[in-house]
């Protein structure tokens, strides 16, 4: 149950909400950037490598599939046309079935493979070797590498023809097939790096291991700084500290002035009215309340001499709340401190520890409630100690 202050209700205002909004598009964002960057794995950086060299290879492979085969092999445009889409077909059917067999395989095994296929096994590594915190960002990186791998395969074309010359009938590296030939130079690193630095791993591995390792220092002062588990306190006899609840409307302050019994109370309202009180759903059973304990009371509709308590006050909360000018300057709360717990209810309120002198219902004492027992009838006995028959 939480109330605020009116001075301390949130603001729900459009404007309040348009500058929110701006707010999170720019400080908070770049920072949950650069702490999802912080928090990758060896593992991605080593696919982002690898995905630089093979979108550079691909790149320069699809910039020169078609003039490579109709100058290398005097294909004309159509035939280099329908190669190349023939070419773009198959990656596209391969990498729309092979994720199943990429799961179970391990990327590790599977990457050289896909890499020679061109089939989209890194998407599924960056997968693989992320988490829900920081996957979006690094997806995000892995086509930021691939544009990057684009934008320099086509000056690179341009710069080996512009050096390079020579006819394919004399010179054995024309400039298409050295281009080819360094793309596939690129794919075998790409190999060497894939089975000598990537391993297959759990999620759950990846998780653990992605976690900030703390410093002893930081240990010690994020255990210091830890609330205190409410059982625990309520094993010592220390009440765990509660937010402070403030009337509502319908609402009011009380203290209770005479107990009643049968769980009702006479209580003094700080509107100026005298209510008779009732205790009510898991109050009557876990809060036990006093004389001079200060309440809050829940008004009827309809009844105004009536009321019903849905809050106890502790002493240090009934003085918090005078502090802040809830409740008269001349209210002297019960000081009595009762509060303890019993965690098998599932209701919030958690208060125990009863006294004695406070029980509401009053039981019958065993002498008060059994029956007079009849006086039973004198047997009349001789001097000797025998029953005197004649006499009954």
């Amino acid at each position: 149950m939480q109330h605020f202050r009116e001075h301390e209700r949130p603001d729900f205002s459009p404007e309040k909400a348009e500058r929110k909004s701006l707010v999170g598009m720019t400080e908070p964002s770049y920072a949950s950037v650069i702490e999802a960057i912080h928090s990758f794995p060896k593992e991605v950086w080593l696919i982002y490598t690898v995905k630089f060299l093979e979108s550079y290879s691909f790149f320069i492979l699809a910039y020169s599939l078609v003039l490579y085969l109709s100058q290398e092999f005097g294909f004309g445009d159509e035939q280099a046309a329908w190669a190349y889409g023939i070419y773009g077909t198959l990656v596209s059917v391969y990498g729309l079935g092979i994720g199943v067999i990429i799961d179970g395989l391990g990327v590790r095994r599977t990457l050289p493979v896909g890499a020679a296929l061109t089939l989209p096994v890194l998407q599924i590594a960056v997968k693989r070797y992320t988490t829900e915190k920081n996957r979006s960002v690094a997806f995000t990186g892995f086509y930021i590498v691939m544009n990057i791998a684009a934008m320099t395969a086509a000056p690179c074309i341009d710069a080996v023809h512009r050096f390079l010359h020579g006819d394919p009938a004399t010179h054995p590296f024309t400039p298409y097939r050295l281009l080819i030939a360094a793309g596939a130079l690129l794919s075998c690193i790409s190999l060497y790096v894939t089975i000598r630095h990537i391993k297959d791993e759990d999620e759950d591995e990846i998780i653990n291991r992605t976690l900030p390792q703390e410093s002893p220092q930081q240990a010690v002062r994020h255990v210091l700084r830890s609330p205190v588990p409410e059982s625990v306190l309520r094993s010592t006899g220390v009440s765990p500290k509660r937010e402070l609840v403030f009337k509502e409307e319908m609402q009011e302050y009380a203290q209770v002035t005479k107990m009643l019994g049968n769980a009702r109370v006479e209580a003094f309202c700080f509107d100026g009215v005298s209510r008779l009180c009732q205790i009510r759903g898991q109050m009557r059973k876990r809060v036990w309340i006093n004389v001079g304990d200060i309440v809050l009371v829940s008004l009827r509709e309809f009844q105004d001499n009536k009321a019903d308590i849905i809050w106890k006050y502790t002493p240090d909360e009934a003085r918090s709340l005078k502090a802040y000018g809830e409740l008269p300057a001349n209210v002297r709360p019960n000081e009595a401190e009762g509060f303890g717990g019993d965690e098998s209810e599932s209701d919030g309120i958690e208060f125990a520890d009863f006294d004695d002198d406070d029980v509401v219902v009053s039981r019958p004492s065993a002498k008060a409630s059994a029956a007079p027992a009849a006086a039973a009838p004198k047997v009349p006995v001789t001097a000797t100690g025998e029953i005197d028959l004649d006499a009954i």
